[in-house]
């Protein structure tokens, strides 16, 4: 009775730490910063280059733009492969989102890649670490540039 008692509970505590990090989890990272703009930007040789993120629990826009001649961004869904690639949530807790970032290109393995970061928010900077250990930031900011 004891051995099972020690398995259900045991089972009970997995399947919730799982919970915290689904898509779904509302205190997750997704959630808490669903829709706000994190951006970075950078001034050389009199341009602007601005880089942002804005996460969801769909997935995630990136966008990046050069003073006014150009702006561009794209949508990444959370745990679909388009084109190759895959962003899988690995971790969503409430300040923490760890992301696998897969390539697969069927005619070129050579150029097949996978990688994680984990992503992190301490006082409006969102600091971006990569598994090699390089970091980068971005600041919490009220609109996307263009």
């Amino acid at each position: 009775m004891k051995k099972l008692l020690f398995v259900l509970t045991t089972l009970l505590f997995i399947s919730c730490s799982s919970d915290d990090d689904s898509l779904e989890n509302e205190n997750g990272f997704l959630t808490v910063y669903e829709d706000v703009v994190f951006l970075q930007e950078t001034t050389e040789e009199g341009f602007t280059y601005s880089f942002w993120l804005i996460f969801s629990p769909e997935g995630v826009i990136e966008g990046s733009s050069e003073d006014n001649f150009y702006c561009d961004s794209d949508f990444f869904p959370w745990n679909v492969e388009v084109d190759g690639e895959t962003y899988e949530v690995i971790k969503n807790s409430s300040n923490t989102l760890k992301v696998r970032y897969t390539y697969v290109d069927t005619e070129y393995p050579e150029d097949n890649e996978e990688n994680e970061v984990t992503i992190s928010v301490s006082d409006n900077v969102l600091t971006i670490t990569f598994d090699d250990g390089e970091t980068s930031a971005l600041y919490k900011a009220p609109f996307a540039p263009c």
